[in-house]
């Protein structure tokens, strides 16, 4: 049985039969791969250990017939800040099921991988979850969808392709910026200068650099409702994934 050896991410795991477990991977060569681990959940087993959800491994794998097999796995990275606090791990669970829902199997992208590497490290390097953990979830999650092939259009009318002055509108249907002109009335949102500039910002600047961003809890909010209706309009499979960023707004997690 051939084997290979790949370095990932852990997004996910669940039951399989009675004692296996499907694993699902993001790794830097193959993107996301589901793979099946034989008795991992036997209190025996040597690989359980190293193969905890938001752990970065590195993993043996033996080709199957439907899964390939989990063979062997050594942790690189265990991240035991962000697994030893819960608004760390609701925020883990919110980024990879993000991933989850909204890549395909065997799509490889550098970037990703390592936009979810830079996710855990940030998250293992704080311990106040209040005020940082909201922005850091959405500009991840806004990254991610441009990485996808989505980026919005955020210097110019998308709708006609001219630089204008005045109010700014984000057109959710259109993917970016309108002037009044062109505004739609059901796919429009009046937006500030603050959040277009926090939107322009969240795709360039590091996690850390948006923390020192000033505007108003109204400005931030309307920053993560664009994302929300953008994403959901134009990403298949978002509206499955929402409840998860709900969970932040419960919680109050405003910058």
């Amino acid at each position: 049985m051939a084997t290979w050896k790949t370095e990932g991410f852990v997004l996910k795991r669940v039951p399989w039969k009675e004692y296996d477990g499907l694993y699902t991977l993001y790794t830097r060569e193959n993107g996301k791969i589901i793979v099946r681990a034989q008795g991992i959940r036997k209190i025996t087993s040597k690989l359980a250990g190293h193969c905890e959800p938001f752990m970065k491994s590195n993993f043996l794998l033996a080709q199957g017939k439907y899964w390939d097999q989990l063979a062997g796995s050594q942790i690189r990275e265990a991240y035991p800040t962000l697994r030893t606090i819960l608004s760390h791990l609701r925020t883990a669970q919110s980024l990879t099921h993000s991933l989850d829902t909204l890549t395909q199997e065997a799509q490889s992208d550098v970037r990703i991988y390592e936009l979810l590497g830079d996710a855990f490290n940030f998250l293992n390097t704080i311990e106040k979850a209040a005020g940082t953990i909201w922005c850091f979830a959405y500009t991840w999650r806004w990254k991610l969808i441009a990485y996808l092939g989505y980026a919005p259009a955020l210097d110019q009318c998308v709708a006609h392709k001219h630089i204008f002055r005045g109010q700014h509108f984000f057109d959710i249907q259109h993917g970016g910026i309108v002037c009044q002109k062109h505004i739609n009335v059901s796919h429009s949102i009046a937006i500030t200068k603050t959040t277009l500039m926090l939107l322009e910002k969240a795709l360039q600047y590091p996690f850390q650099a948006m923390q020192k961003e000033k505007a108003t809890q109204q400005e931030w909010e309307l920053f993560g409702r664009i994302i929300d209706r953008f994403t959901g309009y134009h990403v298949p499979g978002h509206r499955k994934n929402r409840s998860t960023y709900q969970q932040l707004h419960k919680h109050q997690l405003y910058v």
